[in-house]
């Protein structure tokens, strides 16, 4: 009897003691496994990949209400824009996108309200750049945003008034002005509409800053336009690539334009660039071009030859790349 109740004793004992080291070692998982995931839960709400290649609006969005995280998204839009969206895509440097992540925030939009294409018009007429992009990636979302704009609702004439107000505009970037001309001129040969290219296009054979000139005298080559003949546009042609208050962009192409509507006058002009010893590289080499093209016409050229031995090696290359012989 006394044997029985001191077993007894002893099995409560033992099982105290395995129960207590149980509930310890349960409470010391348990910790480990909350921290964990409270760790996880703060890695995911207040981070986003460095720089996705694509990536949801949701994954963007998640979570709008922590704000604790210098890397997180300020999602509440600034009176200046109408939507989350494009305060997203649009806003300050303070969103922590790249332009490629805007980029594709723009192109996941499916639909879009009048106040977000209102945004949109008006980011592009803004100089300011307040949102932390480089230059060149500026000027790259405006292009996209120009290309968005025209897809959404081709045959909408607002896009065709608003671009050339922007072309029109003296004060505005060269770069913008530039992007402008091309999608407009996009839009009017997608329309059926190039009798109102015709203003832009003859105000921009005469833009003798950035590629303007060049970009316009493309456009013209492209569009059949009744009062805009091809006689006249090879005028122009002709006295861009003579003219070295132009830029060099517009002079290489009004070179080309030019002799594909008088390749005997341009000859002449591409054989005057390769003899001044101040005509740059790349201007002889688009002259060079024009002279193979008499080439193929006339027989060898003297001066091709010449220039195979000369020391500048990308001419060397751009007579051997266009040699007849």
């Amino acid at each position: 009897m006394v044997f029985k109740r001191t077993h007894s004793y002893l099995l409560i004992i033992v099982l105290f003691i395995v129960t207590l080291v149980f509930l310890v070692t349960l409470k010391n998982r348990g910790e480990s496994i909350f921290g964990q995931e409270s760790v996880e839960k703060k890695e995911t709400v207040n981070s986003l990949p460095e720089k996705p290649t694509l990536f949801s609006k949701q994954d963007l969005i998640a979570d709008s209400n922590v704000t604790e995280s210098p890397n997180k998204i300020n999602l509440k839009a600034p009176d200046s824009y109408s939507s989350e969206w494009a305060s997203l895509m649009l806003g300050n440097a303070e969103s922590n996108l790249s332009v490629r992540e805007r980029i594709a925030l723009l192109n996941q939009k499916s639909s879009v309200s009048d106040e977000e294409i209102e945004d949109l018009y008006r980011f592009l007429g803004d100089r300011s750049n307040e949102t932390g992009l480089a230059e060149d990636d500026f000027y790259w979302l405006k292009n996209d945003i120009m290309g968005f704009l025209r897809l959404i609702n081709p045959s909408d004439e607002t896009y065709m008034d608003r671009l050339t107000a922007l072309f029109a505009d003296a004060d505005q970037d060269l770069v913008v002005r530039d992007y402008a001309l091309q999608h407009s001129s996009v839009w009017a040969q997608e329309n059926n509409r190039q009798s109102a290219l015709e203003p832009l296009l003859r105000q921009g054979v005469h833009e003798k800053r950035s590629t303007i000139a060049g970009t316009a005298l493309l456009a013209w080559n492209r569009v059949d336009i009744e009062n805009m003949n091809a006689t006249e546009i090879g005028e122009h042609a002709v006295r861009i690539s003579r003219d070295a208050d132009y830029s060099l962009e517009s002079r290489v192409t009004a070179l080309q334009v030019a002799a594909s509507y008088d390749l005997s006058q341009s000859a002449l002009i591409a054989e005057g660039i390769i003899r001044d010893n101040l005509s740059e590289v790349l201007l002889k080499i688009s002259a060079i071009r024009v002279l193979s093209e008499q080439e193929k016409l006339q027989g060898p050229s003297p001066i091709l030859q010449e220039l195979g031995n000369n020391q500048e090696e990308r001419l060397r290359k751009a007579v051997a790349a266009n040699s007849n012989y």
